[in-house]
């Protein structure tokens, strides 16, 4: 965020700087000390924190009801819970990188698991497997550069960690009895779905129909997926899709208008264990707020209503182990209007 504002910032004063020496022999000297002391928005805080919002109520209540789980000075993110409810997984740079930490729901203690320390790293979204022995998440350790993604497995406490998947285009998610990987690459062009074995072994082809994996149904026999239509103006529509099985023929659920798809961040729905309800962050206007889309009929149901408060959510929200609640990552930011002086000297 603050470095797509310093860009527009950039940009809009090389803009009037142009114009000033190209039309200041015309209006003067006045014009030209105007020019030179602009008011802008350059100073941006954004801090994210995990939060639980129950899911039965209206939205007010079940934004008024949340609570708070992190009170942390770095940022959080994509927060994901054991099938049993005692342990989430979330991102963090506190300490001064990303890393991936556990919180323990019932005494509120946190433990990093993994100590990444190299600048050209990056580490997210914990994946738990169903049984919580272990956890997926991606990286670009070992890539050529931040635009390559892998999948890593490591043992529940951070040990064994290892690459499963050299590369991939979107997030991992796992079967229901925790023997597979799903997860989607890019080939010509198009989303290729694939899942491998967590044993190990070579990647099968599920989808080769521009499928972008969002989850498996709790008995393995539906698959839940999305699919993006990029427009002329460059924004993504999505489709989300189901096929039971995974190969064959699939519905479609909903369609999502780009407009409403942070663009900064891969879309990816999450499944409640009950197979009932896909959960995704949304944006409404200024916020984003938090909606159920029900894999039976398509209907869609707001479970927040943050207005007028300005908020983000990150990425994958999570649901909790009895589908009561969801956790995300809630992010609150302002920004600052300075005045700066003397940009350009007289002439």
């Amino acid at each position: 965020m603050a470095y797509s504002h310093a860009v527009i910032i950039a940009k809009w004063l090389l803009y009037m700087w142009r114009w000033d020496r190209t039309t200041a022999p015309l209006n003067g000297l006045k014009k030209r000390v105007r020019l030179v002391q602009i008011a802008c928005p350059t100073c941006l805080r954004m801090q994210y924190d995990i939060w639980k919002f129950p899911v039965t109520g209206t939205p007010r209540r079940n934004t008024h009801d949340g609570q708070q789980l992190t009170h942390e000075t770095g940022q959080v993110q994509t927060p994901n819970a054991t099938s049993a409810g005692r342990e989430l997984a979330y991102l963090s740079d506190d300490g001064g990188h990303s890393n991936i930490w556990v919180l323990d729901l019932v005494s509120g203690v946190s433990r990093q698991i993994t100590f990444e320390t190299d600048p050209h790293v990056s580490m997210g979204l914990p994946m738990w497997s169903p049984d919580g022995s272990k956890i997926a998440m991606v990286s670009t350790r070992e890539q050529p550069n931040w635009e390559t993604l892998s999948v890593w497995l490591a043992d529940a406490d951070g040990s064994n960690l290892h690459r499963l998947v050299s590369q991939i285009s979107g997030y991992p998610t796992w079967s229901g009895d925790g023997k597979w990987l799903y997860y989607s690459t890019t080939l010509h062009g198009t989303f290729h779905a694939f899942k491998i074995a967590v044993a190990g072994g070579a990647p099968v082809l599920v989808r080769n129909d521009n499928a972008c994996v969002s989850a498996l149904g709790p008995d393995g026999s539906t698959l839940y997926y999305s699919v993006p239509h990029l427009k002329g103006n460059g924004i993504r529509d999505y489709e989300i899709r189901a096929a039971h099985p995974e190969r064959s023929p699939s519905v479609r659920l909903a369609q999502i208008a780009g407009e409403r798809v942070p663009h900064w961040q891969v879309f990816q729905p999450s499944l409640s264990h009950d197979g009932r309800w896909l959960a995704l962050p949304l944006n409404d206007f200024t916020t984003t707020n938090l909606y159920l889309l029900s894999t039976i009929d398509g209907s869609w149901r707001q479970v927040t209503d943050f207005s007028p408060r300005r908020t983000f959510i990150v990425r994958r929200v999570a649901w909790s182990s009895d589908d009561k609640d969801l956790f995300a990552a809630v992010g609150d930011g302002d920004a600052d209007i300075v005045l700066i002086e003397g940009l350009f000297p007289s002439r």
